[in-house]
């Protein structure tokens, strides 16, 4: 996959994504708060509505659940229109699980949707957008559950081949910054018995969040170590242009 349009990235592009997956508004604000206090830039793969404060570094996208029974609509093209009237001046996307078939992308086309990263390719170097008969295709380079499935410290933001060539999408869940999880079982064990994730509230998460290095340490150090690679921030819509 070419690094942009015209070749291979020349150097490293870290990009910050991240999956609403339905966590309700406060674990997104825990999210803004990091990255507005590191003037960080990011992308945002939207599950419903939410409130961005009007962030000129945020860009909202669209993360369509076409899987059977999805709250979303009764089929891609009802899932894409409501997602896309929330969120009107969208171009990107990210389905639930990567999910993905050939069918989807007229409707993303038909829909004014110009990128896709429905796709995942953990840590390989000269990743970038291809094009693909009209829409740019990416894929993740990394996330927050990788990171703990191969048990990497969360204390440090040091995935395998960050400096490497290629663009670094990172994929990141507002839930796991919020909760600040440490590993797996740890979470599992923690929403045990929980209600549902858009029925909590933050006087029933505030009590849960792990103490020592997680998810959201792994965030900070994410917003404090990108500059060190490459210059400033970019968002995905802004490397499509």
């Amino acid at each position: 996959m070419s690094g942009g349009t015209d070749g291979w990235a020349a150097g490293p592009q870290a990009v910050l994504t991240f999956d609403t997956d339905w966590a309700p508004q406060f674990m997104v604000d825990r999210c803004l708060d990091i990255l507005s206090e590191g003037g960080a830039g990011a992308t945002f793969f939207c599950t419903g509505p939410y409130d961005f404060r009007g962030l000129d570094r945020i860009e909202t996208a669209l993360h369509p659940n076409f899987l059977p029974d999805s709250t979303q609509g009764a089929d891609p093209e009802s899932v894409v229109s409501w997602l896309k009237s929330l969120y009107p001046e969208a171009i990107g996307t990210r389905s639930h699980r990567y999910f993905w078939h050939v069918g989807l992308r007229p409707v993303l086309l038909r829909h004014g949707l110009r990128y896709d990263c429905s796709q995942i390719m953990p840590g390989q170097s000269h990743l970038g957008l291809a094009e693909h008969l009209g829409l740019k295709r990416g894929a993740t380079w990394w996330s927050d559950n990788m990171h703990l499935r191969h048990g990497l410290d969360p204390a440090f933001f040091d995935p395998p081949g960050l400096t490497a060539p290629g663009l670094k999408i990172l994929d990141i869940h507002p839930v796991h910054v919020c909760l600040n999880t440490p590993d797996p079982d740890w979470f599992r064990a923690t929403m045990a018995g929980l209600p549902p994730l858009l029925e909590l509230t933050e006087e029933i998460v505030a009590p849960l969040r792990h103490p020592g290095a997680g998810i959201g340490t792994w965030l900070e150090q994410a917003v404090r170590r990108i500059p060190e690679i490459q210059d400033g921030f970019a968002t995905l819509g802004e490397l499509v242009g």
